[in-house]
């Protein structure tokens, strides 16, 4: 820890006044390891360099050639300031020692009378205590400002505030799917990558992964990413990754592991904080405005459902009374945050979006109420919390769908085309409009480009949403954009567009009429 020359000059009490100025830059440049008064001509062998030299001239002789001799030996140990105390032995500073100062560079104050010497030392050695205290004070003020974001935010609310003092962070769930992230898309390539590669293992602790260089692109900035494994209470719940933008300081180590234990808490939200006989409360509350009021939103927040999560509504008709517990059990023994309610006459389930699809398999096969055949499965579309109340009638009507079609499973963002796709016309109009389309798709593509029409099929079903679509395909999000890139470039259609959308949507339901 130093001090610098300009702090000093700033303090009234000590009434420093600036005689020679350094040879380059200005008194902030100077910095001064601590402030040694001697009187000795000689003082070389009580000196280490980097000290300001207080002196009064007691034993300094009235001759030039000797006050020019004594600052060449300061200068000869890099003496880093001369402050020469007035009022004793001399009236005002030599001008040989002024001169000399000037030309060989060494910086000179002069110190008033009233000032003890020891006032200058206590004064550098307070401005370096209040230094390295400082980074401590600024980390407790930081960790509570994480832990604030945490409270108001969730995961996304943490990241976005964090990410300002570290650099790129992502939140995956151990499937690999970005939760939430700050990070470019190179980083989260890698992350995700890493981690889909380790679902199978009981990885814990940190693992440090060396950034992959990409084809004409430079390395990115960090040297090293950290991806610390996320472990609850029961379970690895998912991973945090880091890859800092500085080489980490102690108290940037104390900061991550702050932000580890957050996000931990915050996945493996503790089931004993909140009463499981309140969940069909909790949902029925839920169900029942659109948008849902602050309270409940705060009250399905305890179940693992921060505000700006996407959720899913499942509905199981003709599922008995007693089969909601079952489901309840099963969803939490696969460690997927829920919220189960049932009257006999049907089940609703809430999940979230990135975990419908193993939601759905568990539940798939169970008996209706007559337990003759398995009960179909009507999915909402992809909704905000605080919005799911709208999809509760789709939900509805799919499951409706799916057993007039004596199908598992329907989607209700996949039944909204189907009155108007009964209109014969209309679906050789759709098919005449879009056939270059498809034409263009159905040509055999070359590897790179993967399965295009089943991306595309999935890409619409999920409205444009990238990480549910990426996930059902089994592909990094990535992948995806490339997969849509080149379905924009063969078709020249625009996906961003939603009349364009709309268009293929009609088009895929005229296709499978065929």
């Amino acid at each position: 820890m130093t001090v610098t020359l300009e702090r000093l000059l700033q303090d009234a009490e000590l009434g420093l006044r600036l005689i020679v100025g350094p040879a380059r830059g200005g008194p902030d440049d100077i910095e001064i390891d601590w402030a040694h008064g001697i009187e000795l001509v000689d003082p070389r062998r009580f000196l280490r360099g980097g000290e300001m030299v207080m002196l009064t001239g007691l034993r300094l002789s009235r001759r030039r050639a000797d006050q020019v001799a004594y600052v060449d030996r300061l200068v000869e140990v890099h003496v880093a300031l001369l402050g020469f105390g007035i009022g004793v032995q001399f009236d005002a500073v030599p001008e040989a020692v002024v001169a000399r100062c000037r030309d060989v560079g060494l910086p000179l104050v002069e110190i008033p009378l009233r000032t003890p010497f020891m006032a200058i030392s206590q004064e550098i050695a307070r401005q370096e205590s209040v230094q390295r205290t400082a980074p401590l004070h600024d980390l407790i003020d930081l960790q509570q400002t994480l832990s604030r974001a945490t409270v108001r935010g969730g995961i996304p609310g943490l990241i976005r505030r964090a990410h300002r003092s570290l650099g790129a962070l992502a939140v995956l769930d151990d499937d690999g799917i970005v939760l939430s992230s700050a990070a470019p898309d190179w980083f989260l390539a890698q992350v995700t990558t890493f981690v889909r590669s380790r679902r199978s293992h009981s990885a814990a602790g940190t693992i440090v992964l060396t950034p992959q260089q990409e084809s004409n692109r430079a390395l990115p900035d960090c040297a090293l990413i950290e991806v610390h494994a996320l472990t609850g209470r029961h379970a690895r719940r998912g991973w945090l990754a880091i890859g800092p933008s500085h080489e980490p300081r102690p108290t940037d180590r104390l900061l991550i592991n702050q932000i580890v234990s957050l996000v931990t808490l915050s996945l493996d939200a503790d089931r004993r904080l909140v009463d499981d006989r309140l969940e069909p409360s909790a949902l029925a509350a839920l169900l029942r405005r659109d948008p849902a009021d602050p309270e409940v939103l705060d009250m399905v927040a305890l179940y693992g459902f921060p505000v700006d999560d996407d959720v899913n509504l499942l509905c199981l008709p003709g599922v008995a009374q007693g089969s909601v517990g079952e489901l309840h059990r099963d969803l939490t023994a696969a460690g997927i945050d829920h919220l189960c309610r049932g009257d006999g006459a049907e089940a609703l389930v809430l999940v979230r979006s990135g975990d419908s699809e193993q939601a759905i398999r568990l539940m798939q096969g169970r008996p209706g109420g007559t337990g003759a055949a398995p009960t179909p499965i009507g999915v909402s579309a992809a909704l905000p919390v605080a919005h799911i109340a709208r999809g509760l009638e789709p939900a509805r009507r799919a499951a409706a769908s799916a057993a007039q079609r004596r199908q598992p499973i329907a989607w209700a963002d996949e039944l909204t085309l189907e009155s108007l796709m009964a209109d014969p016309l209309l679906r050789e109009h759709v098919r005449d409009r879009t056939g270059p389309v498809f034409a263009a798709l159905d040509t055999p593509a070359t590897a790179r480009d993967g399965d295009l029409v089943e991306a595309l099929r999935v890409f619409l079903r999920h409205n444009g949403k990238w990480g549910s679509a990426a996930a059902e395909l089994g592909v990094h999000r990535h992948t995806l954009y490339s997969r849509i890139s080149r379905i924009e470039q063969l078709t020249g259609i625009d996906l961003d567009d939603a009349h364009q959308r709309a268009l293929l949507l009609l088009a895929w339901a005229a296709r499978e009429e065929q």
